[in-house]
């Protein structure tokens, strides 16, 4: 089995080549050959590092936030609201740049005959080389290998594109071709899924994975073993995005354009705006850790561009007249009052998922008990009443059996204000592991489940981890079956995620979790 690394990225410093050249140094101890692909052409030195490389002159971005339904809230005062989605939408999104130098890495090893390939972004630092040794081992058994993890602002369940491993032998030259048939299809994925949020990797996941084979592995062991993914956001060099944000918005009470400016860095910084790509103002301070608002003493109908930059380094632009428009502008980032908002809206159909035992039903009673939630019906699941009618559990579960479950998890979404602590994807997770179930009644099955998970208004991802199995006298005591359900449901968000309205990872201790639900809910 021939085997090879591919590393993509774009290095347009010399931060960056330095950290592809130590990438490229330590990879080069396996022995085996090296593809790389970038978005520019590097120095002689990394070229010696590598055995192929590709040059792939386009770099095609995405305006995401033109088309977002995702937004941020920000509490101006008791009853005033900033609403926007310009702070948490990629001003420039690369996501479809990233999947193209994938896509074409992929299709040339292909051709070249090679089996395996690990894929790793430019900026990731391997301390040694073990991960990558169990992951080329892995792939006889499967086609994909890759890593969860989660989004830093709201913890959604991911899959970390800089970091994965492919079978190749899996896959057909049709579908590593990036053509222009494909690109299309990868931009019609970004626009059908607002709530991917500009995200590749769940492109990425519902596009190439998700009808193959893949193991899905705890981001935790590459912690573990001290790897560093991303480094240019985690180095002196990273980008300006992640230390400041700015964004303009509209003051619905005054009807004015209105500035939001936030320093996350640890110094006074000085912001400079630019109108039409004239400087106005003289820079505006922001002290550290801190938020300010400005007025712009400009009329919307004179805006063409907005541009920020910091120490003359540019961090951000918005065209208001050619990507949003002044009516879309007004909407997606604008004040609102009291129950105007978005954000004050009522939560009324919650549901609890996770593999067995993690404590959902402890959590949910809990929840009961608790004067904020007065207004909520709560159910739980009646595992021992099916049983008792002889309906097949766990791995014995049925295309029937599993149809039960699924109508009991139905009918509590046509109520109002309803906590569950079993979810359509616990129903679609066991129908993957049932032993009597064929894979393509499985699928068939979870074909028609999905179509269902848009009714709830907020799912609770219940991690397993720290929790021991405790037997009630129906659940599956297996460890390994556990982790094969816990593993399911995490592959079913995300191939899944564009149809889910709010997810939330919770943890810990009961009181922990309460308090996360709290959060979730209110924020």
């Amino acid at each position: 089995m021939r085997e090879a690394f591919l590393v993509v990225g774009y290095t347009n410093s010399f931060e960056k080549d330095e950290a592809l050249e130590n990438l490229l140094v330590k990879l080069k101890e396996k022995n085996i050959p090296i593809f790389l692909v970038l978005h520019n052409i590097p120095n002689r030195k990394i070229l010696d590092l590598v055995d192929y490389f590709l040059y792939d002159k386009e770099n095609p971005s995405l305006y995401n936030y033109k088309d977002t339904h995702q937004y941020n809230f920000i509490k101006m005062s008791t009853n005033e609201t900033l609403q926007t989605s310009l702070d948490i939408s990629n001003y420039t999104n690369h996501g479809l740049a990233a999947l193209r130098m994938m896509w074409l890495g992929l299709y040339n090893l292909k051709g070249l005959g090679f089996d395996k390939c690990h894929c790793i972004e430019y900026d990731t630092h391997i301390p040694n080389m073990n991960e990558i040794d169990k992951n080329f081992k892995l792939l006889d058994d499967y086609d994909t290998i890759a890593y969860n993890g989660f989004d830093v602002n709201n913890r959604e369940l991911m899959i970390l594109i800089q970091f994965m491993a492919f079978n190749l032998n899996s896959f057909s030259y049709e579908e590593l071709e990036f053509s222009p048939k494909t690109e299309t299809k990868i931009r019609q994925c970004f626009l059908d899924n607002p709530s991917f949020n500009g995200m590749a990797e769940l492109v990425l996941s519902s596009l190439l994975m998700s009808s193959k084979k893949y193991l899905f592995k705890n981001h935790k062991i590459l912690d573990n073993e001290d790897f560093i993914i991303d480094l240019s956001n985690k180095t002196p060099f990273k980008g300006t995005q992640s230390l400041y944000s700015a964004f303009p918005y509209w003051d619905v009470d005054n009807n004015c354009v209105k500035l939001s400016l936030a320093n996350k860095s640890n110094k006074d910084i000085l912001f400079e705006v630019y109108v039409n790509g004239t400087q106005i103002y003289i820079p505006i301070k922001v002290s550290p850790k801190s938020w300010s608002t400005q007025e712009l003493f400009v009329s919307l109908e004179e805006i063409i561009t907005i541009s920020f930059s910091v120490d003359k380094k540019h961090i951000c632009s918005y065209n208001l007249r050619n990507d949003l428009t002044y009516e879309k502008f007004k909407l997606v980032s604008t004040t609102t009052k009291g129950n105007d908002s978005v954000y004050s809206q009522l939560t009324t159909v919650i549901g609890f998922c996770g593999t067995m035992s993690v404590g959902k039903t402890t959590l949910v009673n809990a929840l009961e008990e608790l004067s904020e939630f007065k207004d909520y019906k709560f159910t739980t699941e009646r595992s021992k009443y099916l049983m008792s009618l002889g309906i097949p559990l766990n791995t014995d579960s049925t295309v029937k059996g599993q149809s039960v479950f699924l109508a009991e998890r139905a009918s509590e979404l046509m109520c109002d204000n309803i906590i569950t602590d079993r979810t359509i994807i616990d129903v679609m997770a066991f129908a993957k592991c049932s032993k009597s179930m064929n894979y393509l009644e499985a699928n068939d099955f979870c074909g028609f489940a999905n179509n269902m998970l848009s009714e709830y208004d907020h799912i609770f991802y219940v991690s397993p981890e720290g929790v021991d199995i405790e037997n009630n006298g129906v659940r599956e005591t297996n460890a390994d079956y556990r982790k094969l359900i816990d593993q399911n449901i995490q592959l079913l968000i995300i191939k899944y995620r564009h149809k889910i309205k709010n997810l939330t990872e919770i943890r810990g201790s009961t009181e922990e979790r309460i308090k996360s639900v709290k959060q979730a809910i209110s924020s």
